[in-house]
């Protein structure tokens, strides 16, 4: 009976860790841009700086915001798009 127990929760570990994807995010400027993914604030991301995150499968977006090296106006780009559970999807900004 135990090892049922065991054998069904590895298997509800297992499909729910599966139902995320990759969003793999490189600033490809020497500036720093400030990251939002689905309208949430995440972190400031570096000149030539990776950051991956796990984010829900299905629709996604993400928003970079330039913080320094404009003269007048920032750089402001959303990118957006659906993935399915496992997948990687791979953004590099500014375009």
């Amino acid at each position: 009976m135990k090892k049922l127990l065991i054998i069904g929760l590895l298997a509800v570990l297992f499909t729910a860790c599966q139902k995320t994807f990759n969003l793999d995010i490189t600033n490809g400027s020497s500036d720093t841009y400030s990251l939002y993914v689905n309208d949430v604030y995440q972190q400031d991301v570096n000149g030539k700086e990776k950051v991956v995150y796990s984010i829900p499968e299905g629709y996604w977006s993400v928003r970079v915001v330039q913080k320094t090296g404009f003269f007048l106006i920032a750089t402001d780009q959303t990118y957006s798009g659906t993935c399915a559970a496992g997948e990687n999807k791979y953004i590099v900004f500014p375009q």
